[in-house]
Formats: C-alpha cells, structure tokens, sequence
C-alpha cells in the first residue's frame, strides 16, 4: 500500500472543533481528540493559505488512522509560535499503540528527529511562527527513517522506536502539544507528490518558414 490519506483542513468551518471531523480523503477513521482542544483556524500566514489545526497551550493531541503502510513518503506543514515549547510539541507516527517516528520542535530552538531510546538528534534551527514542510521517508523493513525540512536534503537514516518489528504497518498519525507556553499548527498532509518523469529524447525543433518544414 501506498500513503494516500490528504487534509488540508480547508472543508472545516472556522472556529469549529475537530473532534469527528472527516475532511480529506484516504482516512480510515475521523479526526479524534485525544486530549485537550483542537480546532480549524484560518492558517497563519506564509503557509499555503486557507484553515489548519490549531492546538492552544496545553495537554493537546488529535489523532487519525489510515490504511497502513510499510515503505512510504509522508509530508506536512506545522508551525510553532515559540522557539522554546516546555514540553513535546510535533507529530507522531504509529503503529498500532506504539509510537515509532517523531518529528518536534525543540526547547532549544531546534527541529528534532527521535532517534531510539528517547533520543532527540537535531535537524536544523526554526523561527517561532515560520510555517517547516516536513517530509518523512520510512523503511519498515529496516526499522529506519530519515527526514527533511522544506527543500533541504534529507537527513541520515535514524532507528525508530525499538517496538519496532518490520512488519507492522504504520496506521496512525497523532499531532501531539504537551508545552504550555506554545500554540502548535498543523496542516496540508499527505503524500509527497511524484516527480514528473524526464523523457530522455532529445527534443525536435521544427521552425517554418515560407511554407517549409526544416527538422
């Protein structure tokens, strides 16, 4: 299976929470809070306009399934407002009950990948209320992933949770804002657009002149 689950977040009315929301297309389920507040907002500047999730200070997480996949390429935008969350702020993804790949905004300033053993290797640097395009490429086979920020190059490989056992599929997704001092956005999820195929014929030029085809 391939990732095919999308949300931009647009079909929601703003203001409304996104509990049972079903927006998007290639869901198994809707949108459910976990815990704390999650509603549509209309987006922050900078990123690709329209609404996005929105999680005020506090214990917030929203979660979604989908059809599980093994080897895929996932993307997202989010957005935090502080360069120094007090506690976890950034996406999960899971398999079953087990979280196994992570993607946060640092205390320190920093986009970090979780690397094993609840450790966090860092990415580069964020700005507070800057929209990050984050793409994840993830192997279950080998238990790894790697990630990149907006159009940078990918990061090493790192080694997912060690629940891990390359074969379960990943199934779930959950926005997670444990900080209290930070509002976290989300939005524009899906997979990563496939690149346009490059003919290796050369190209012909025709020119006509005076009624007359020269190749």
């Amino acid at each position: 299976m391939t990732w095919v689950a999308t949300d931009d977040f647009d079909s929601y009315t703003i203001g409304a929470s996104l509990s049972g929301a079903s927006g998007g297309s290639g869901w198994t389920g809707n949108w459910t809070i976990v815990s704390g507040a999650w509603t549509a907002q209309a987006a922050p500047a900078g990123g690709q306009g329209g609404n996005a999730a929105r999680a005020t200070p506090g214990n917030q997480r929203l979660s979604r399934t989908f059809t599980g996949v093994l080897t895929e390429v996932v993307k997202w935008r989010m957005l935090c407002t502080v360069t120094n969350p007090d506690a976890f702020t950034g996406v999960i993804l899971f398999s079953g009950g087990a979280g196994l790949m992570s993607i946060t905004f640092g205390a320190d300033g920093n986009l970090k990948i979780y690397d094993n053993t609840l450790t966090y290797t860092t990415l580069q640097a964020y700005s507070a209320n800057t929209w990050y395009t984050i793409t994840v490429d993830f192997v279950e086979a080998t238990d790894k992933y790697r990630a990149k920020i907006d159009a940078g190059a990918y990061s090493a490989f790192y080694d997912g949770d060690n629940t891990w056992d390359g074969a379960s599929p990943v199934n779930l997704i959950e926005l997670r804002s444990q900080s209290t001092n930070a509002t976290f956005w989300f939005d524009d999820v899906g997979p990563e657009p496939a690149t346009p195929p490059i003919s290796n014929q050369p190209e012909t030029l025709h020119v006509i002149r005076s009624g007359i085809r020269l190749r």
